[in-house]
């Protein structure tokens, strides 16, 4: 068919105060935007 299907996950920035000690910047959001976009 000579189509390309790109699926990518969302993630946010979480800014908090002291965000040197408090692990990853990013965490996911919209768990249910994959599943919609993917499914037949």
């Amino acid at each position: 068919f000579g189509v390309a299907v790109v699926i990518t996950n969302q993630v946010v920035a979480q800014v908090d105060g002291s965000a040197i000690f408090a692990g990853p910047q990013i965490k996911p959001i919209g768990g249910n935007i994959i599943a919609h976009a993917s499914t037949t």
